[in-house]
């Protein structure tokens, strides 16, 4: 399933990057990104709306009822899809051989290996620091600080809210100063973000997590709203959308792994977040140092004339 999310993120980067002018690219990258704060939101929204309906009859039938009602948003989605033109860069590169690899993400490894490995180490923050700052943090605030779970689900609809309007505001701003640029600021953010996110959760206060969630979603997404573009601008045409969605799936499977890990690192410290929080420094400091490498790869390309990290 979240591979078949991995792809299908993949080619909606594609066909918005690829489908925008060339001045609005940054843009057209975020609004795309837009769709995890939103679904976040819905979710939230739904869920609770469900539970205050079903009420002790929620952990037995009625959480079937949202996943019900996502088969309404598939459909909007497939329908969309079918009316939908392919973008210009791909009917340009469908002409070429290479374009009809039938086993496209072996050519690339064999010709981008270098560049998949910086898509996933730029991916990372997305997706691990994701898990932590939601699916960990509701169990760390409800289990180890014992707070309700309505403190921590209000205040990640609050950071949802930042992060929509944080991701629509960066996107405009990138295309001035550059998606690239922007994504190794928004790790940089992050590094410096993690300690005092947990300090917030610590006190214990609804303000002071609420305050925590807009640092993690919202300044966050500084870095999310540049990531699609800029792997956009990684990987040459006939291997983008499989290196944007091999990026994204393989640090999806890392990330998958993370909160068992915080919560792991959580017994060995005592039950201190200190613990938590350097395993999402270090994953701030991974993407940070893989956006940076990714920006070099980039400006290098459009100095030497091959765009997209084309093999010369």
């Amino acid at each position: 399933m979240y591979f078949t999310h991995g792809f299908g993120k993949g080619g909606a980067t594609l066909m918005a990057v690829e489908s925008a002018p060339a001045h609005k690219r940054g843009f057209y990258g975020a609004v795309v990104q837009l769709g995890s704060p939103t679904g976040t939101l819905l979710s939230t929204l739904i869920v609770a709306a469900v539970v205050a309906l079903t009420g002790p009859q929620f952990l037995e039938w009625g959480w079937r009822i949202p996943y019900l009602v996502s088969i309404v948003l598939v459909g909007v989605g497939v329908w969309l899809r079918l009316r939908v033109n392919e973008t210009i860069d791909y009917r340009a590169a469908s002409g070429t051989a290479a374009a009809h690899e039938k086993v496209p993400f072996l050519r690339l490894l064999a010709e981008a290996p270098a560049r998949l490995i910086v898509g996933i180490c730029a991916y990372l923050m997305n997706n691990a620091g994701f898990f932590l700052l939601t699916t960990y943090m509701i169990s760390y605030v409800t289990g180890t600080l014992e707070l309700e779970a309505t403190v921590i689900l209000t205040s990640i609809s609050w950071g949802a809210v930042a992060q929509l309007i944080v991701t629509t505001i960066i996107g405009k701003i990138s295309d001035r100063f550059t998606p690239s640029r922007m994504l190794i600021i928004g790790y940089a953010v992050s590094v410096v973000t993690a300690f005092p996110i947990f300090w917030l959760v610590d006190t214990r206060q609804s303000l002071a997590i609420s305050a925590a969630m807009f640092l993690a979603l919202g300044l966050g997404s500084i870095s999310y709203a540049a990531l699609g573009t800029t792997l956009t601008q990684l990987f040459p045409v006939r291997l983008r959308y499989s290196g944007i969605a091999l990026s994204a799936n393989i640090a999806g499977i890392i990330a998958g792994f993370m909160p068992a890990l915080a919560a792991w690192i959580l017994t060995l410290t005592g039950g201190s977040s200190i613990g938590p929080a350097l395993l999402l420094l270090t994953v701030a400091l991974i993407s940070l140092v893989g956006s940076i490498i990714a920006r070099r790869m980039i400006l290098a390309d459009q100095r030497t004339g091959l765009p997209g990290g084309a093999p010369a």
